[in-house]
């Protein structure tokens, strides 16, 4: 996707681009759910939080959920993977359309608006909503 990048200085320059186009942004952090298995130098974690930033200069909302898998190295934890999923991303002017009437396309950050990622790809959402 637009957010794909591998190694520690691809995910810088991507970065750097997002910065370019979006100029300054407010990330919050919620939750944090961190679980270790077997291995000590491993763990995996989901983080909740939103982000308000402007996009082509009309202010903007998200909502995320990281799916993440640590890793340490040298005695320091460094992620491993970082996937993303968004509740929503919708013009601020259009938040309260997004979470009711216009709960199916609360992806608005780009031309075309459509559905975000979360719920409707969780079993449970399509198990109650007859999707599966």
């Amino acid at each position: 996707g637009i957010m794909d990048a591998r190694g520690r200085d691809a995910v810088v320059e991507l970065y750097r681009g997002r910065f370019a186009v979006l100029g300054p942004s407010n990330h919050f952090t919620h939750d944090r759910i961190i679980r270790f298995g077997d291995d000590p130098d491993e763990a995996s974690g989901i983080v909740l939080s939103h982000a308000e930033m402007q996009r082509k200069g009309e202010p903007m909302l998200a909502a995320i959920r990281y799916s993440d898998r640590y890793r340490r190295e040298d005695g320091e934890w460094r992620f491993a993977e970082r996937l993303f999923d968004f509740f929503y991303y919708v013009p601020t002017a259009e938040y309260l359309d997004a979470l009711g009437p216009g709960l199916a396309t609360r992806m608005r950050a780009y031309d075309e608006a459509t559905g975000a990622d979360i719920p409707e790809k969780l079993a449970t959402w399509r198990a109650y909503y007859g999707g599966e």
